[in-house]
């Protein structure tokens, strides 16, 4: 008898299963298991509050598999949008307050001698999530030599509803420019799975703001990994890979979807506000990178992303399937990871399987190139 017939990956070849790691084939195995809790019938019937109750606690549980370092500095506080030194018009469009969490880990002079940081957007579904990733983000502030990370704590659905929470990232990115006076060409925006797709809503909106009476440029670059970027639910990935994805299932977007568009219906969630796949990609950051799985609902909505932003115009460097040694300083940058076998989001599980610890430094090692080249 195979390992694979003793595993809970009923769809597993014998390459995938010789391919990954022990620690990830535990890890698939877990996750299978959790879902199996999380059946399709009761994904259907299950009351919005079970819902919430149940999820909430499951994504604090996957939080704690990655837990945050001793030498880790987390410091949660409230950007009050009066406080950034705005203009009266300008504080009439954004909310009110936004909650953030600095995370550092690293050279705690970092600050004041680099001003470099990295506003990271969280995924969850638009529902759960934040605090959660602070043990992922305490390694994303290691392995980048000590920046502070600025976790946008954006208010969940069904609380609010998009386009609500692009606002709330704004109004960090304007906090770090006048507050923290970081120049965008030392910002990184980066977000996973709902947080990926909500960092690109965000540069969209940076790319229409109307506001004249202050020039907002778009910060150096762009990390989204695994970025649910369509909330309609219905590209072909969604059917053709929904046993090998191990993290995410359709009834469980589509309830996330419902709750943060207020609609069931996917041709209003296809609206460029929701869904910024349908958005325009002409002004985006000059370096972009995309993590992606081939085993993940997403992946086909990611590579048509990945395929439209080939079609812009933009004399992009595009660096496909990585390899560490070939980046080069170039004013645009297109980085693609897309790999095989691997789960959704997998680098954020640092410490649980090596494949992440990886694909953090593969991540790092590009991320760390932009921050050290001004062009």
């Amino acid at each position: 008898m195979s390992h694979v017939a003793n595993s809970f990956l009923t769809d597993a070849t014998n390459e995938e299963w010789n391919t990954i790691s022990p620690e990830l084939r535990a890890f698939k195995d877990y996750s299978n298991f959790m879902w199996s809790f999380f059946t399709d019938e009761w994904l259907e019937r299950a009351s919005d509050e079970d819902f919430l109750w149940y999820f909430k606690r499951y994504f604090n549980f996957q939080g704690c598999l990655v837990p945050p370092s001793t030498s880790c500095r987390i410091e949660r506080s409230v950007i009050n949008t009066s406080q950034i030194g705005l203009n009266a018009q300008t504080i009439e469009l954004l909310p009110g307050s936004v909650n953030i969490i600095k995370i550092s880990d690293g050279n705690l002079n970092q600050e004041k001698t680099q001003k470099k940081v990295v506003l990271f957007v969280h995924g969850g579904g638009y529902v759960f999530g934040g605090a959660s990733h602070a043990g992922y983000l305490c390694h994303v502030s290691k392995a980048l030599n000590g920046t502070d990370i600025l976790l946008v704590d954006y208010t969940k659905a069904p609380q609010k509803q998009l386009p609500f929470q692009a606002y709330e990232v704004l109004t960090a990115y304007l906090y770090a420019l006048f507050h923290w006076n970081i120049p965008s060409e030392n910002i990184v925006i980066m977000g996973d799975s709902a947080g990926g797709g909500l960092a690109l809503l965000f540069v969209q909106l940076l790319s229409e703001w109307k506001d004249k009476t202050m020039v907002i440029s778009p910060p150096k670059g762009l990390v989204i990994t695994s970025p649910w970027l369509d909330l309609s639910v219905s590209g072909p990935t969604w059917q053709t890979q929904r046993k090998n994805d191990i993290l995410i299932k359709e009834l469980f977007a589509k309830r996330c979807a419902r709750m943060v568009t207020n609609t069931s219906d996917p041709k209003s969630q296809k609206n460029s506000a929701f869904s910024p796949l349908f958005g325009t990609l002409e002004k985006l950051p000059t370096h972009i990178y995309i993590l992606v799985s081939t085993n993940e609902c997403l992946h086909s909505e990611i590579r048509t992303l990945i395929n439209k932003l080939q079609s812009v115009g933009k004399d992009w460097r595009f660096q496909e399937h990585f390899d560490v040694h070939k980046s080069k300083n170039t004013t645009n940058e297109l980085w693609v990871v897309e790999k095989k076998f691997m789960p959704h989001t997998w680098v954020n599980f640092v410490g649980v399987f090596p494949e992440a610890q990886i694909a953090l430094d593969e991540l790092a090692h590009v991320v760390n190139a932009w921050f050290s080249n001004p062009h």
